[in-house]
Order: C-alpha cells, then structure tokens, then sequence
C-alpha cells in the first residue's frame, strides 16, 4: 500500500483556477499529460498547476479538444503540458 500511495502522491496535481473559480484535483496519466474531470476545468483558457509532492508549477492550456463530456456520464479532460517541466515520480521501495 505505501508504494501505491507514493505513486499517487507523485502523480497528484492541485489545479487552481482563473479568478475566483475554484480548484481542483488531477493526476499525472503520462509524461505531459495531466487527466482531471472535465467539469472542473470546463470555461478555462489556462489551468495552472502544482505537483503536490515537490511544488513545481504547471500552465495546462485548456480547449475544446481538451474536453470530453456525454450524456452517458463520461466526464474527463486530458490536459497537456510540457513533460521536461516535471520531474518523474518515484515509487517507495
């Protein structure tokens, strides 16, 4: 379990909004990309980031493509960013 919550630990992104409008939570799904729901983001141009483990800062441009939002419940956003900006994470032993 201490390996799983170390990965997630490394992955977890804090998203704040423009404005007033809010954060929340995404991870990192691969090098350069940060997954989130949709809704969170959703009237964003621009996300910033910040990698909860080691407080490096993101910029997570946000688009129509970016966004992925049907009827049926599914409710996600792929957002990219500049892989070497990140360090990648490590897992416990």
């Amino acid at each position: 379990m201490d390996r799983w919550r170390a990965l997630l630990e490394a992955s977890t992104v804090a998203l704040d909004l423009p404005g007033d409008s809010g954060g929340g939570t995404g991870f990192v799904l691969a090098p350069g990309t940060v997954v989130t729901c949709a809704h969170v983001v959703a009237g964003a141009d621009t996300v910033r980031g910040r990698m909860v483990a080691t407080g490096a800062e993101l910029t997570l441009p946000v688009s129509g493509e970016s966004l992925h939002r049907t009827s049926n419940g599914l409710d996600i956003a792929f957002l990219r960013f500049d892989a070497p900006a990140m360090p990648r994470p490590r897992a416990a032993a």
